[in-house]
């Protein structure tokens, strides 16, 4: 049993717990004491002096922050003796304080700002000048104005302790005292943003939305991030134009859930929200007639398209008709979408644009999910990571593992790119592409105790570690996984490992879970019901050429995995529709009717993260100029098509109608015993993920986020052994081949890279006509510089 400690604050007696620090039970205890340094989530510093507060028999004031719980101890948060110690350090705090809060970004939600009302002076005894401390420039997201800095260190903490990166300290001391980065090199963390939230001055803001508002103008609204599985929190932050009529989308902060993403939030999730104002912006729906594009009304436009769709019913070419979907769409979009595509009778309905191998899609038990609780990570004895660059992919996901690592647990690495994780890795191993599925069969026969079987000395390596780590062992599939030629075989290999602890698959998109929920899969329909015959999926869709194509919310030249078969089907198909907030050139040359559909503020559903949890949200703002919420088109589409029972009348109707009929969630059923293909291939493969910044069509328009894309994304890589076989110059010009087509991209060098793959991010312009991102590539003018 765990002994508790009797405490008094303000002559209440309370019980806290040993080890815990006065501030952390004064708050639990509903006492409050101001704090500039301290924040539950970071490292106690004891810097800024504001919590002091009287302790009985102590000869002075003591911060609350650091001063550890003890039997007895008699607190006084409110006593005049407290109150003097903290109105004087407000004062040193004010002192070189500049007086510029008009101008300040943070005005009205500025924690000095607040407490200088109860515990500040109407006038100072400080007469000199105040100090003057230079900008530092720390990238295109977070604004800087030093000289309001208190030295908190609260972002210090955070660069070192969460994000991994050691990005800012504290130069010189006394008044030469200043927070800046080592380097000059500005923040390079997907989580920068976060410094913003921390800081409890303007000392840094948020560059894109500087001067944009006020605090007390905007209204809040929760809701879930739309771009990776893991379902963060967040407030969405709408502000009403003139005061009367219409509302603007001006910022996305955290909303605190301490089991998923804590307090904290990816930059993508951030500072995509700039996209939804994209001059790519539809406005209303395009038809194509006779080669030119027109405005439509809506109601010509979803009779035009309910005509269409009933003419190919009546001719008896359903087969024809093909369905796919953004994984990030809501399961409502989901749901709604696939039940009028089976009315019509195609079961050719997917969102898996990004996956190559389908092999095992009957091995998931209701959806591709994490078995482990996001919160539970850091408790999990070993966790083997697959195929997953977590960092770029799932930043909150890579923040659990960082913090796991911290506490003690076991982190083993496989990865076809030696990523950098910003934590302490027991073990990274990078293997070429073409061998991931023969060194997972190697390292299963080493675990199986066939000791003799040929395995390289790494694996070796680590199938002694992970040999007293396989009970409770949580194995998981990253993105790169659900992308790879042999996936079916990697993941049913990583499931047999997993036997004694738990397998999961990590998918793309933010709703990946509810679209197998809701039926949009070829092999299953809504609730896992059975078909009478499989459609089918997203590669075979394309392959196949279909006559006739409903795309919402993708854009097949950077959302999938063959965008050169995407867009050569779509080009050959008599009748494309897309449903899409934006409209580009490469749609207009494919699409036959464009249909402008709100984005994720402006629209209510809901997501089921990676752990299964159902998120609802409602809409933030109305929809610009005559966009349409998804749901609302396909509701009355459903009603000129004659769907049955599809007569909702608003969006959490659909969602009730889902939850009543949603399966009880099971564990991950995999069969292990199925015999699966080995390969060891030989020759050149590509790898490289979806960069953070190119994995949907709002981060792709966020001009912030686009400045921060890494610019080695936009080269091919080799590593130097292979440039020396191949005889390859660093920095020129190769020409790729890939399915046919070939481009010229810049080589240069990173030995990161193992045997003959070659590096090429996948989502990025100019890969348009190349083919699998995971498929076999070649360097065909090799030495010719």
């Amino acid at each position: 049993m765990t002994k508790t400690i009797n405490i008094e604050i303000d002559n209440e007696k309370v019980v806290a717990k040993p080890g815990e620090m006065v501030i952390e039970v004064a708050d639990r205890a509903g006492s409050y004491i101001p704090r500039f340094c301290y924040h539950k989530k970071l490292s106690i510093a004891a810097n800024c002096r504001m919590c002091l507060v009287e302790v009985e028999n102590a000869p002075k004031t003591l911060p609350a922050c650091a001063t550890p719980v003890a039997e007895g101890m008699k607190i006084f948060t409110r006593s005049k003796e407290t109150l003097k110690s903290q109105k004087a350090v407000m004062e040193f705090l004010l002192v070189n304080h500049p007086l510029d809060c008009p101008v300040c970004d943070q005005g009205g939600e500025c924690e000095l700002q607040d407490l200088s009302i109860g515990f500040g002076a109407s006038t100072s005894d400080f007469a000199d000048n105040k100090r003057v401390v230079a900008d530092e420039d720390l990238g295109p997201l977070v604004a800087t104005e030093m000289t309001r800095c208190i030295h908190c260190t609260r972002c210090v903490r955070f660069c070192d302790e969460i994000a991994g990166k050691q990005q800012l300290g504290a130069f010189g001391r006394g008044n030469n005292m200043s927070i800046g980065t080592f380097l000059t090199q500005g923040l390079k963390s997907e989580l920068s943003g976060n410094v913003i939230d921390l800081c409890p001055v303007g000392a840094l803001t948020s560059k894109p939305f500087r001067f944009s508002g006020r605090s007390w103008e905007f209204k809040q609204h929760a809701n879930i991030a739309p771009h990776d599985c893991v379902g963060s929190n967040i407030h969405i932050h709408t502000q009403d134009k003139n005061y009367t009529t219409g509302s603007r989308l001006m910022r996305v902060l955290p909303k605190e859930n301490q089991s998923i993403n804590e307090t904290w939030i990816s930059d993508r999730d951030r500072f995509s929200y700039s996209g939804a104002d994209s001059a790519e912006r539809l406005d209303k729906p395009l038809l194509k007639r006779n080669g030119k594009w027109v405005k439509i009304s809506w109601q010509s436009a979803l009779t035009y398209l309910a005509d269409t769709l009933s003419a190919i019913k009546k001719s008896n070419q359903s087969d024809s008709l093909g369905l796919l979907a953004h994984p990030s769409s809501t399961t409502e979009e989901f749901f709604m979408l696939q039940s009028i595509v089976r009315h019509l009778g195609s079961g050719n309905i997917d969102h898996r644009v990004t996956t190559a191998c389908f092999e095992d899609q009957n091995s998931f038990g209701l959806y591709p999910q994490l078995n482990i609780a996001l919160e539970n990570i850091v408790e999990a004895k070993a966790v083997l990571l697959v195929g997953s660059f977590a960092r770029e992919e799932q930043p909150i996901l890579c923040h659990k593992l960082r913090a796991a690592a911290k506490s003690g647990t076991k982190i083993f690495v496989i990865n076809l790119y030696l990523y950098d994780f910003a934590a302490d890795l027991s073990e990274n191993i990078v293997v070429p592409s073409g061998e991931m599925a023969a060194s997972l069969s190697a390292l299963v026969n080493i675990l199986a105790g066939k000791s003799d079987q040929p395995a390289t000395a790494e694996i070796k390596a680590l199938g002694a570690h992970l040999t007293g780590c396989l009970e409770g062992l949580a194995v998981i599939a990253g993105e790169q996984i659900e992308s790879h030629v042999d996936g079916s075989a990697i993941r049913t290999l990583l499931a047999t490992i997993a036997a004694q602890g738990s397998f999961s698959q990590i998918t793309r998109g933010a709703n990946s879970q509810g679209a197998w929920l809701s039926g949009a899969i070829p092999h299953r329909a809504a609730f896992q019901a059975k078909v009478k015959s499989k459609g089918l999926d997203a590669a075979a869709m394309f392959k196949n050429k279909l006559a006739c194509y409903i795309l919402h919310g993708i854009e097949p030249e950077a959302d999938c995995i063959d965008p050169a078969a995407a867009l050569a089907s779509l080009s050959e198909a008599d009748f494309v529709v897309v449903c899409n907030p934006f409209v580009t050139a490469a749609m207009k040359s494919y699409a036959n009717l464009i249909l402008p559909i709100a984005t994720f503020a402006e629209t209510s559903g809901s997501y089921v993260n990676c752990e299964g949890k159902h998120q609802q949200f409602k809409a933030a703002l109305e929809p610009q100029a005559e966009a349409k919420p998804a749901w609302k088109i396909y509701r009355v589409l459903a009603e000129l098509l004659e769907v049955p029972n599809m007569d909702f009348s608003s969006c959490e109707d659909i969602t009730a109608h889902i939850i009543n009929n949603m399966p009880k969630p099971d564990p991950q059923n995999w069969d292990i015993t199925a015999k699966v293909e080995i390969k060891s291939r030989s020759g050149s493969y590509r790898i490289g993920h979806w960069p953070a910044m190119c994995t949907d069509p709002l981060v792709r328009r966020s001009i912030a986020l686009q400045s921060t894309l890494e610019s080695g994304s936009a080269y091919a890589k080799i590593n130097s052994y292979f440039a020396k076989e191949k005889n390859i110059v660093s920095g020129q010009k190769i020409t790729l081949e890939q399915g046919g087509y070939q481009e010229k991209y810049i080589c240069i060098f990173d030995d990161n890279i193992a045997g003959k793959d070659i590096w090429l991010a996948t989502g990025m312009p100019g890969r348009n006509n190349l083919s699998y991102a995971s498929g076999e590539i070649n360097i065909v003018d090799e030495g010719n510089y």
